[in-house]
């Protein structure tokens, strides 16, 4: 395999995040890993790869941020596997925050996928903390 070469990066790429969008969530882990891998390859192609994963590489591949988007409503699983994959290379590949903050679009999804995370939290501590204080009474 060549990592160098931009057709099968592209073609490695599109495969994984329509497995990331349409697999089944039971699979999810082995996809995650596997475009966390290639996200964080070193060479010419990285920042491509990772621009191409956040934004999606064509209309019927969307990138991790609209298929996170989309997932939250009714597959929280998959919702959560690509934000969590995003924040792996967000910490990992300094360029990477550039490529998410560069695209307006992307900017106002993760925003937005924060904002959700945020509430979900939020609703499950409250959940947890109604359970525990009303075990107490």
């Amino acid at each position: 395999m060549c990592w160098e070469h931009s057709a099968w990066s592209r073609a490695a790429l599109a495969e994984l995040l329509w497995q990331m969008a349409y697999a089944y969530c039971h699979e999810l882990r082995r996809h995650s890993d596997a475009l966390a891998a290639l996200l964080l390859l070193d060479d010419s192609w990285q920042h491509h790869r990772i621009h191409n994963a956040i934004k999606g590489v064509s209309e019927e591949r969307p990138g991790l941020l609209e298929t996170a988007g989309r997932a939250r409503g009714h597959y929280q699983k998959r919702a959560y596997a690509c934000v969590k994959l995003v924040v792996g290379v967000l910490s990992r590949v300094p360029h990477a925050l550039h490529a998410l903050h560069a695209q307006g679009d992307a900017r106002r999804r993760w925003r937005q996928l924060l904002a959700w995370l945020q509430d979900e939290l939020d609703r499950v501590c409250s959940q947890s903390y109604d359970q525990c204080v009303g075990d107490q009474h």
